[in-house]
């Protein structure tokens, strides 16, 4: 029985907050779609339905994707507040466009989404920059056995696994961009953040910058076809002015909306 649910049970009088971080529920559903499997199907509902009544028996909410937020508001009945899911320092002193090379993906090899974006990304997308000598570093926990054999194709794929804090620092500082070719997933995505916090410019699909609060001035669009994500990733990498462009848009972007001061004044107005 969840806690929540034994709380209503006894009749618990104080107030309860649910931290739902993201619709997990969502990305199964999404990846049983994509993957036609019936048993992820199945599985998401019964995620969604636990979800449901969190949302709809705690006191408060928490959720950290300003779609998810706008989506539970129009079934939930009880409040539901944006956090943002963590904070970030933001680098101040980031090398110029011309001193870097390379293309950066970041992401834990655990998590399913992460493993079919790189595959689609080197089977489909990588060939045509590879051509042009841009080299791809692939960074993340639990690696999985099917990326190392990608070496054979591409002979400039440099693959690492389980690297500490500033070995990934130091490959921020080096590499041009950072792409995030993810095909489902939910939430707001770490990678894309921490990659602006770090002044790297992100090329990624619709479903990367999920959930980023966005208004008129978000400059990032999310591009879902191999040939789009090509070209993306080619005008970022040989353009200085859109780099630089990119590169303090997302800094400012995190200093304005990725800062531990945000989330403090959301938990001291719930908590007191």
């Amino acid at each position: 029985m969840p806690i929540l649910a034994y709380l209503n049970e006894i009749h618990y009088k104080g107030n309860t907050i649910y931290y739902g971080h993201d619709l997990g529920y969502q990305r199964l559903e999404k990846e049983g779609r994509e993957k036609k499997d019936d048993a992820l199907l199945k599985q998401a509902k019964k995620i969604k339905a636990a979800e449901d009544y969190m949302y709809n028996h705690a006191t408060n909410s928490l959720a950290i994707s300003t779609e998810e937020i706008a989506y539970l508001r129009k079934y939930i009945s009880r409040p539901v507040h944006y956090v943002a899911p963590y904070f970030f320092e933001v680098k101040q002193d980031v090398a110029p466009f011309e001193s870097r090379d390379g293309i950066l993906f970041v992401g834990g090899f655990n998590h399913p989404p992460n493993k079919d974006a790189m595959m689609w990304f080197l089977d489909e997308i990588y060939e045509p920059l590879y051509k042009q000598h841009i080299p791809l570093t692939i960074v993340g926990s639990k690696m999985p056995q099917f990326i190392y054999k990608y070496k054979g194709r591409f002979s400039n794929l440099q693959i690492l696994s389980d690297i500490s804090v500033e070995e990934l620092s130091q490959l921020y500082s080096k590499v041009k961009i950072a792409v995030v070719p993810l095909r489902y997933g939910a939430g707001v995505k770490g990678k894309v953040v921490e990659a602006m916090a770090n002044g790297v410019p992100v090329v990624g699909t619709e479903v990367a910058f999920e959930g980023m609060p966005k208004d008129a001035g978000f400059i990032y669009t999310g591009v879902n076809t191999p040939a789009d994500m090509a070209a993306a990733l080619l005008e970022v990498y040989n353009n200085k002015e859109k780099w630089e462009r990119l590169s303090a848009f997302g800094k400012q972007y995190v200093a304005d909306n990725f800062n531990k001061e945000s989330m403090e004044k959301v938990f001291k107005g719930l908590i007191g």
